[in-house]
């Protein structure tokens, strides 16, 4: 479930329920649109003034904790236990039959959440223990093997281009 909070506090302007569990942040784009994932394999954009579906993707596998990423072109990003990132373009996806604009396979799960560089690369952890950095276009820049899972999201300082990320890794 998610739910918007309106002026009057402990009052719900609206709710929106899934079919499973909402374990990700929602984000926000200038177009009046929420997108969410849930657990129910569902990527969801949903009217942020009135709660309305305006309409849903459903992806190979759960999007547990991974939270959508948002370019400046109207792009968004998420991940999926499916093991795929997916791409959306919000300014020109048919309501009607949406699908993905592109998708990149990983060989793990992905529950980290995508980082967008100023450059327009995606930059993404999967639990098959690699960082991905994916083009705009959606295609393999680089990726590099960080021992196990990755279950935390990219932190990148945009002046230098560094790149930081945890993993499950506990032991050298």
């Amino acid at each position: 479930k998610t739910a918007n909070f309106g002026t009057t506090v402990g009052k719900f302007k609206w709710k929106f329920t899934t079919g499973a569990a909402v374990t990700s942040s929602p984000v926000l784009d200038d177009n009046n649109t929420l997108y969410i994932g849930s657990e129910d394999n569902n990527f969801y954009a949903i009217n942020r003034t009135s709660g309305a579906l305006l309409w849903k993707y459903t992806t190979g596998g759960a999007i547990a904790r991974t939270s959508p990423a948002l370019d400046k072109n109207g792009v968004v990003y998420i991940g999926s236990t499916d093991g795929n990132i997916y791409a959306f373009d919000t300014k020109t996806i048919d309501i009607r039959n949406p699908t993905y604009k592109w998708k990149y396979q990983t060989a793990g799960e992905i529950t980290s959440s995508p980082t967008i560089h100023t450059d327009g690369t995606i930059l993404v952890g999967s639990n098959d223990g690699y960082m991905y950095a994916i083009t705009s276009a959606g295609d393999l820049k680089w990726k590099v093997r960080l021992y196990n899972a990755i279950w935390s999201s990219p932190a990148i300082n945009t002046e230098t281009s560094e790149v930081y990320i945890g993993t499950a890794r506990t032991t050298p």
